[in-house]
């Protein structure tokens, strides 16, 4: 099939370095990003805009960060779509469940992480940083107050597993493993703000992995930077700089080391169900996108929109 054909062909490492425009909503964390009209926008973080689906765990309603517990001795917390590991700890710390230290001492902890089978069946693509990132199912949760971080993540490793049950079997019809699948959404969520835009995106980055192209996307490195260098020493992991080359889409072959956030039903579903292109470039301008079969009309469209181009 052609999924297993564009995963095959990023394997083999054959390098064709074309770059990818800008695509993107509001980023992760504040930086100061010079962006590169040829490669996809910074760090995105395509919540709270309505554009994603939440499915709520109990009771009603999906707006962001919601603490209305059912008992006082409860808390309800909700995680949008799109929410990095180190966002979802930092959002559970808020609602004083724990603190920093207490959660990432766990992220790895196999004991934990075996609440969700898919997790000891992630492929080795190089050195990967958080086994839970990207296996942390989007949605609403109440938790005791009193809750353990072991006992919070063991219940949210627990619903994704109920819930990538159906994504698992159609991966692998597909040609996939769902870790790929996983992978991929996560960097398709984090290129676009709109759910309308990613089954585009998403054949963009299929296409280039199936024409052996490096995928390119800013948001791979924007996510060691800013959403994983600074906890590692919490999590027991020493070092950094090993994670840059399996992570960084300019520098590996193929799809990263692993998934960048925990995506949507939406970022999945364009990756299991694409739509088919011939797509290879994309640029965006004013939240609107614009894509492109070959790089001269890609320029072309850069000229048009202002935007200029690193590669006349």
């Amino acid at each position: 099939m052609r999924a297993a054909k564009r995963i095959a062909a990023a394997v083999l490492g054959i390098t064709m370095v074309l770059a990818l425009a800008a695509c993107g909503g509001e980023t992760e964390v504040e930086t100061t990003t010079e962006h590169n009209p040829f490669i996809f926008d910074d760090f995105t973080g395509n919540v709270g805009e309505g554009e994603g689906e939440l499915t709520p765990i109990q009771g009603e309603g999906s707006g962001a960060d919601v603490d209305t517990p059912q008992e006082e001795n409860t808390v309800r917390v909700t995680f949008p779509e799109g929410y990095t590991l180190a966002r979802m700890i930092n959002t559970l710390v808020d609602k004083g469940l724990g603190t920093k230290e207490e959660f990432w001492a766990v992220v790895n902890d196999s004991s934990v992480t075996s609440a969700c089978s898919y997790i000891a069946q992630e492929p080795d693509r190089g050195a990967r940083a958080f086994k839970m990132e990207g296996y942390l199912w989007p949605s609403t949760y109440e938790f005791y107050k009193d809750a353990t971080p072991t006992e919070i993540f063991r219940k949210i490793l627990a619903t994704t597993q109920d819930r990538y049950a159906s994504y698992a079997s159609r991966a692998a019809a597909a040609g996939m493993n769902l870790d790929e699948v996983i992978t991929i959404a996560s960097i398709v969520e984090k290129e676009t703000a709109k759910a309308s835009d990613m089954q585009n995106i998403a054949s963009v980055i299929l296409n280039r992995l199936d024409a052996g192209m490096q995928i390119e996307c800013d948001s791979t490195i924007n996510y060691v930077e800013n959403a994983m260098l600074e906890y590692l020493p919490m999590a027991g992991i020493s070092g950094g700089d090993q994670f840059r080359p399996t992570y960084n889409t300019y520098k590996c072959s193929g799809i990263p080391a692993g998934p960048i956030c925990n995506p949507s039903t939406k970022a999945i579903e364009s990756v299991l169900d694409p739509i088919d292109t011939d797509y290879l470039y994309m640029v965006s301008k004013d939240g609107v996108c614009y894509f492109s079969t070959n790089l001269a009309d890609h320029q072309a469209k850069c000229k048009e929109l202002g935007v200029e181009s690193v590669m006349d």
